[in-house]
């Protein structure tokens, strides 16, 4: 055999099995680094999570004014609405026309029912708290409605989230899996907030604000969807409260909501909740 093809053919073999054994160190290399990203990203998931519990907007007593815009293929209407609650006991409100504040409607909301006056037709609706799906359209109970109106996330996960980071926006996106209902929360991260989870130091983060700028609660059992997003967050008793909401329901029923609340407070005194229930009025149970 010629010596110069006995050496060629040695070189190109050599060559080759170095760049196979480059080519798989790299790709073992890739592989442990997107495993240990992935670790991190979940794990700083974990502490956004736990971050958004434990900041959650949850005063003894709050109380607010909206204006909505609602949409539905039946009817639209502008209207604006009173609301007041007493932390894990009570939603209460009345709508009225955005030019005359004369009430058309109140609403008492309680963990276990739902209290409805429609005034103008001289009617009430004496429900439990299942009648909240029919009249918004999707399962919600007391506690999730509460989180809603206050902003939080909609209920206590019983599970960690699934993570994703989108780069570009500085925001994650966490997915939880709380049968039947999935829930997807969007958290913008604010400029500086520095995570030294490698450390063993995750509490860096529990003094940062996270807000959560969308919602989404996914009914694939039913085929419905709820969407929320949230925006002009402004100070309110050492937290932020968004003013801006945006909500859209898909499914059986097909409805939007934009409110735009004018402010929160959180009063000192005690607050009433007149519910005028008359005697002519249709009773509906």
């Amino acid at each position: 055999m010629n010596n110069n093809s006995f050496s060629y053919s040695y070189t190109l073999r050599l060559l080759t099995i170095v760049f196979c054994t480059l080519l798989i160190l790299s790709s073992c290399s890739s592989a442990r680094k997107a495993k240990k990203a992935a670790a991190k990203n979940a794990e700083l998931g974990q502490l956004i999570s736990k971050t958004l519990q434990e900041q959650a907007f949850l005063p003894e007593v709050f109380k607010t004014k909206a204006k909505i815009r609602y949409a539905s293929p039946a009817f639209s209407q502008n209207f604006s609405v009173d609301i007041r609650m007493r932390k894990d006991s009570l939603i209460w409100m009345t709508a009225y026309p955005n030019l005359v504040k004369i009430p058309v409607g109140y609403a008492l909301i309680t963990p276990d029912s739902v209290k409805v006056i429609d005034r103008l037709n001289k009617r009430a609706y004496l429900k439990d708290i299942a009648y909240a799906e029919q009249l918004l359209g999707y399962p919600v109970d007391f506690y999730s409605l509460q989180n809603i109106i206050l902003g939080n996330m909609p209920l206590t996960p019983s599970h960690h989230p699934r993570t994703k980071y989108n780069k570009d926006l500085n925001e994650y996106e966490l997915s939880y899996e709380e049968s039947p209902i999935d829930v997807i929360l969007t958290v913008p991260i604010p400029k500086g907030t520095q995570f030294d989870i490698d450390k063993g130091k995750g509490n860096a983060a529990l003094d940062t604000p996270f807000q959560i700028s969308k919602v989404a609660l996914i009914d694939s059992v039913q085929n419905r969807q709820l969407h929320m997003e949230q925006g002009d967050f402004r100070p309110l008793a050492n937290q932020t409260f968004s003013h801006e909401r945006k909500i859209v329901v898909t499914g059986a029923v097909e409805a939007s909501a934009k409110i735009n609340f004018e402010r929160g407070a959180i009063p000192e005194k005690t607050l009433k909740y007149p519910f005028p229930l008359k005697r002519t009025y249709e009773i509906n149970r």
